[in-house]
């Protein structure tokens, strides 16, 4: 793989309420994902360092969307119902025929219309099911 810009996002598919996928890649702003792992401190008082074993992984999305409540797919129909029901969805991101795929919980979904009049959708969500984020092909 060669190095590349963040341009040639083929797809960034999130799940509805009801299990359906839906690729809003083209409302998406702008997104990060983060892929942080704990560690667990074990030093022993006879150390003058810091001695630590890797813990558990973790991860975290937020990205912010243009509304858009046109035809399905949209940010409106993958996000409509986000504040009111338990639904654990998929978010799947794929990037020069490279694909993340994590299960998530979405624990906030802003919405807010700036001074400029753009109104957009500020989305995060965390690891739901305790299987690590792991890149595929």
């Amino acid at each position: 793989m060669a190095k590349e810009s963040g341009i040639g996002f083929a797809s960034f598919a999130i799940d509805d309420d009801g299990g359906a996928a839906r690729d809003i890649v083209n409302d998406i702003l702008n997104t990060d994902w983060d892929h942080p792992r704990e560690t667990i401190d074990v030093t022993g008082m006879n150390k003058s360092a810091h001695e630590r074993l890797i813990g558990l992984g973790d991860f975290s999305i937020n990205l912010t969307a243009a509304f858009n409540d046109g035809a399905a797919p949209t940010s409106y129909e993958t996000f409509k119902n986000a504040g009111t029901t338990d639904v654990a969805r998929t978010s799947t991101i794929t990037i020069s025929a490279q694909i993340l795929a994590t299960e998530i919980w979405l624990t906030s979904v802003v919405l807010a219309r700036a001074a400029d009049a753009s109104f957009q959708y500020s989305v995060s969500g965390v690891l739901q099911d305790g299987t690590g984020p792991i890149w595929t092909t």
